[in-house]
């Protein structure tokens, strides 16, 4: 680590300071997502909220209008969570130092999740000043699967222009509603370099035929992924729309494609086959999501979903993927609590009930697969597989949290052709517990992870009992 630390403080003496450290709110924190969903449900946030990372500027916005409202205690709870967070990512110069360790890999990961590998440290420098923001962030991993020891995964320059926000960089996505599987795009592998657009602000549409949408969302992005593929170096290319035409529901439209790379064409009317969603131009995902919200002073409810076909032809959907949840938010005095479960089915056979293997994240050309670096970019389970999970997470005060969570799996159902997860077919259970600690300047975190006997995972001591620490400093 001694190296990193160098680079790390000649990046603090380099960066000028002043400005803000981030332009969004990153896929790495839960509570910060909780009180988003909190403020959202109750209407107070009006910003499309299933697109991560979510822009900053809508959603503060918010918050600050409603500050001098009247607010039930977990609202009030919601802001200062939300407002404390966007002060620490203002300050005059980001900085920041963490550690992961774990005895074992876990590529079952939700959202939140950061750790990819046994052991990971990170240094991380932050800055934006006027119109310009920018990251480096320094990983070092410890035997990693993939072979790469020292990343720049997160690391990110970006410029606004106008009301939208140009990046350059490998940054982490989650798309949809999910807490456990996206199934577009996802945590579960490492971020895909590349340029991005995403709108600042959510303003609804002028135009009065659009204006019933109400406030929405778009980004879209081109990523260059790894060059030890059967076709060497292939564009990932994805756009995703998202709107809220009533306070309690928003929907999303999600497009990505696998397009281009060593000896095949990448000119003008391919990408424009690819567009219209001419089968042979490209490996292609097209998705829909929603949630739908019940909220009253005590409680807050919500339904769900999302479904994604595969091999997306001329703007219709194939045999596909479906994802579905219910949760529930709601306080017991001074502590929040959030319960959840969520199902999801990556076996490529809804809307029919035909059984169709070997088919999601699959495609005959590109038979690498819809992965980066041997990890799935959609759902973490990969094809072929069911889970299922209950979740619970107490917020307990304005520090400390615990997170209970309950999952089954049924991975590799087919046990042939290619699964990044699981080299067989194999069915059973995780139970997880995590402590968590969010200070001013120190984070901590402390799980237990336990995996039953009878699930195979790649690379994975089934069976054992493992214990998870992380660490983190601002500085």
């Amino acid at each position: 680590m001694y190296p990193l630390k160098k680079i790390a403080l000649a990046i603090s003496l380099v960066l000028p300071l002043g400005g803000m450290a981030a332009p969004w709110m990153d896929v790495d924190d839960k509570r910060l997502r909780h009180s988003v969903q909190i403020l959202a449900d109750a209407a107070l946030i009006r910003v499309p909220v299933n697109t991560w990372p979510l822009m900053w500027s809508g959603a503060i916005a918010n918050v600050n209008r409603i500050r001098g409202k009247v607010l039930t205690p977990s609202q009030r709870r919601a802001v200062e969570y939300i407002s404390g967070e966007f002060a620490r990512q203002t300050s005059e110069l980001s900085a920041s130092a963490s550690v992961e360790s774990a005895g074992q890999r876990d590529p079952l990961r939700g959202y939140g999740d950061t750790r990819k590998e046994e052991q990971e440290a990170r240094l991380d420098a932050e800055y934006m000043a006027g119109s310009w923001a920018a990251r480096i962030r320094i990983n070092q991993n410890q035997d990693p699967t993939d072979g790469d020891e020292a990343t720049l995964d997160g690391s990110y320059i970006a410029k606004l222009w106008g009301n939208w926000a140009v990046t350059a960089g490998a940054i982490e996505r989650w798309w949809g509603p999910s807490w456990e599987s996206a199934l577009v795009i996802s945590n579960a592998a490492r971020p895909v370099p590349g340029i991005s657009v995403q709108r600042n602000t959510s303003e609804p549409f002028d135009n009065v035929f659009l204006r019933w949408m109400g406030p929405w969302q778009f980004t879209g992005f081109v990523g260059q992924l790894e060059g030890d593929r059967i076709v060497e170096h292939t564009k990932l290319v994805g756009g995703r729309f998202n709107f809220r035409p009533l306070s309690w529901l928003e929907l999303g439209i999600s497009r990505t494609a696998q397009w281009g790379g060593d000896g095949r064409t990448e000119s003008f009317d391919s990408f424009s086959d690819l567009i219209v969603g001419e089968r042979e131009s490209a490996n292609q995902l097209g998705g829909i999501d929603w949630r739908a919200v019940w909220s009253s002073a005590l409680l807050s409810a919500e339904i769900y979903g999302e479904f994604v076909g595969e091999d997306h032809f001329r703007l219709l959907s194939s045999n596909g993927m479906a994802s579905f949840g219910v949760a529930a938010n709601f306080a017991i005095k001074a502590m929040d609590v959030r319960l959840y479960i969520e199902s999801t089915d990556t076996q490529a056979k809804w809307p029919s009930s035909n059984d169709v293997y070997g088919y999601a994240y699959e495609h005959n050309v590109y038979q690498s697969g819809y992965r980066y670096r041997g990890r799935p970019i959609g759902a973490h389970v990969d094809n072929d597989a069911k889970a299922t999970h209950l979740g619970a997470q107490f917020y307990l005060d304005a520090a400390n949290s615990i997170g209970l969570k309950f999952s089954e799996f049924e991975l590799n159902r087919d046990n042939v052709g290619v699964n990044s997860v699981a080299a067989d077919s194999s069915e059973g259970d995780r139970i997880q517990a995590e402590y968590k600690y969010h200070g001013r300047h120190w984070e901590l975190a402390a799980a237990y992870i336990s995996y039953s006997d009878s699930l195979q995972i790649q690379n994975f001591n089934s069976g054992d009992h493992d214990l998870v620490f992380a660490l983190k400093y601002r500085f």
